[in-house]
């Protein structure tokens, strides 16, 4: 008879996994938009040591307030600038790339929100900026968490100017500066009065112009400068001629209404960027509305496997490409990490977005390779990326948006599937970034043999398998401290021809004259497809064998004389395959009386048990034998 070693271990876990994050995807809820995601970079920080950032030129610069420096997110991944930020509890960043710092005085104590450090985008010395007081208004002290987007560029002739709020005033500041100096025509709009509930250290105020041409070229700065959002009560408001406050026209959008918030100005019109809500909380949705709450472009959670939990802090701000085009850039910190992204966002009537980043793959096949600093790149069209496998091959390989010197710079910025990094073949799986502080080492994703074409769709976490496996069986050696690990004819595993009724593919190798102690595993000639039984074996019997990483090996602790060796590889993914070992050539390894109808139990080393106690066993009832546990 033919074995018939079935795994039939709970498939609840791929459930529990798949459905443990919902797939993400780009809503685009009225027609004509196009939503491409340029980057996605997690941030492994801890709670309350980011709050708030900004993003420009197509890099998010936060600040990490525990080391006082600024990070940097970008297509190339994460990196620590050699900044100081000493004192830093606010950033943001105007047109031209400066990045400015709310600090807490140069040398004094004290939570000020008239001290400024900008530090420039082409680099060179930081400039620092003390805001001058005016008749009636003293220097006010409080938290500024959150810095409106700057416009314009602070350190150049034509100047720009951001808004800040603070939680023990009621002022709201426009600040202008050119080159790098407070400009003393503007100086006396600290004296603008709004009511207290801007009085927060969360509440947020945007030119109501995206350029500083137009913003200067108001009628009337001091009225019609600023809109600002209240942390409150999420009322968008302005300034009336008479110095009161006035809600404007902007409806809240359904379940948008928390940090994170920017006013995108399109030809005659103007949208609402929103990130979402939760029980009272920050989330990493965000979505575009119209001024009537009519939501056109929606990121619902969640390509961030904590996208759920309580956030700590959130940014969102946009950039203008062209006249049709904007940058949406986002910060997102939960009590544990957080992340940062970009999307580019194309309006109804525009060009194409620009040219997707880069996406990498390493590999086991042709084209590919396993050096970190030197992957292949996938064809990218119309948001989607692709590449083909040769024909009849098994494909093992990592997807990745950053490149770098080592395997770690590599592993923060891959992809897994949610399904399981074992692909079964031809589908449609879910990918998730890794979470590189909880699996600093993720395994390969991988195919069965075959011929294979894959798709990526990052903005909709999506990777799309095409084509179909191939039964040939792959060519397997057992390698090991035997034949130095090598892969020469004598330890060829040789295919009978035959599967197993579960499918398993059979192979044979003899060792007549023995099989002596030392450790090994069955793998291919490159190291790409491994399997290895992770533990000692000690006799002969039939033994459990797994898809394995290169740290994994089996150790034969005796010698076994004679050893012949009959593989049973299982090519569908997530399914264990066998090895087993015995005195003879035969394939049958478990003798059972065909007319016996009650149920036998083995152990993996095909010894008959009695007692039956919870565990995992050999069942066969007349000539069927499939693994079960017993619970």
């Amino acid at each position: 008879m033919k074995l018939s070693l079935r795994n039939v271990m709970a498939a609840g876990a791929f459930v529990l996994a798949s459905t443990a994050m919902t797939a993400a995807a780009d809503d685009i809820t009225a027609e004509g938009f196009t939503v491409t995601q340029n980057f996605f970079h997690e941030i492994p920080i801890a709670a309350n040591n980011i709050r708030t950032g900004m993003g420009v030129n197509q890099k998010v610069y936060a600040f990490d307030k525990a080391n006082a420096k600024i990070i940097e997110v970008s297509a190339e991944g994460v990196k620590t600038l050699d900044l100081d930020a000493t004192g830093c509890n606010s950033l943001t960043c105007d047109d031209a790339g400066n990045i400015i710092l709310k600090v807490g005085g140069f040398g004094a104590a004290g939570d000020k929100a008239d001290h400024y450090r900008i530090y420039p985008a082409a680099g060179g010395e930081a400039v620092d900026v003390q805001l001058a007081e005016n008749d009636g208004v003293s220097e006010f002290v409080g938290r500024s968490d959150q810095i409106g987007k700057a416009i314009g560029n602070v350190l150049g002739d034509e100047g720009g100017a951001f808004f800040v709020l603070a939680n023990t005033t009621s002022y709201i500041r426009p600040v202008i500066l050119a080159n790098g100096e407070q400009n003393a025509d503007y100086a006396d709009y600290i004296n603008s009065v709004l009511p207290d509930q801007a009085a927060t250290s969360t509440s947020i105020a945007v030119p109501t112009k995206k350029t500083m041409e137009e913003l200067l070229g108001l009628s009337d700065l001091y009225n019609e400068g600023a809109y600002y959002r209240s942390d409150a009560n999420y009322q968008i408001q302005g300034i009336d001629e008479a110095g009161e406050a006035w809600v404007t026209d902007f409806v809240r959008p359904t379940n948008f209404n928390q940090h994170g918030w920017d006013i995108i100005y399109m030809g005659e019109n103007e949208y609402q960027l929103v990130s979402g809500q939760r029980g009272g909380h920050w989330t990493c949705a965000w979505c575009i509305a119209d001024k009537d709450g009519k939501i056109l472009v929606n990121r619902e959670v969640s390509d961030y496997t904590a996208a759920l939990a309580n956030g700590n802090g959130s940014m969102l701000n946009v950039r203008y490409v062209d006249e049709n085009t904007v940058e949406v850039y986002q910060l997102y910190v939960t009590a544990a990490a957080g992340y940062a992204a970009m999307w580019t966002v194309k309006f109804p009537g525009g060009d194409e977005p620009q040219p997707a980043a880069p996406l990498y793959m390493w590999g086991n096949t042709d084209g590919l390779g396993w050096d970190p600093a030197a992957p292949a790149e996938l064809t990218a069209e119309n948001g989607v990326y692709t590449w083909s496998f040769p024909a009849n091959c098994k494909p093992s390989f990592k997807i990745g948006d950053a490149k770098g010197a080592s395997w770690d710079e590599v592993n923060a910025a891959v992809y897994n599937v949610v399904e399981g990094n074992e692909m079964a073949g031809a589908g449609t799986y879910t990918l998730a970034k890794n979470d590189f502080a909880v699996n600093n080492n993720p395994s390969n994703l991988s195919l069965p043999n075959g011929t294979w074409n894959i798709k990526v769709d990052l903005a909709n976490l999506t990777l799309t398998v095409e084509g179909e496996a191939n039964l040939d069986a792959p060519t397997y050696y057992f390698r090991g401290e035997v034949n130095g690990w090598g892969f020469d004819e004598a330890y060829q595993l040789i295919p009978t021809g035959e599967t197993s009724e579960s499918g398993e593919i059979i192979y044979k190798l003899a060792f007549p004259e023995g099989l002596v102690a030392g450790q090994f595993k069955i793998a291919d000639q490159t190291w790409g497809d491994v399997f290895s039984n992770g533990g000692s074996i000690s006799d002969y019997g039939t033994y459990e064998f797994f898809h394995s990483n290169s740290t994994e090996n089996t150790k034969l602790t005796k010698e076994l004389k004679p050893a012949y060796l009959t593989f049973y590889y299982q090519p569908e993914a997530g399914k264990s395959s066998w090895l087993k070992i015995d005195k003879t050539d035969a394939v049958e390894d478990i003798a059972v009386d065909a007319n016996e109808a009650e149920a036998v139990y083995y152990n993996f080393q095909g010894v008959r048990v009695q007692n039956v106690v919870p565990g995992a066993y050999i069942k066969v009832v007349g000539d069927k034998a499939s693994k079960v546990i017993v619970r």
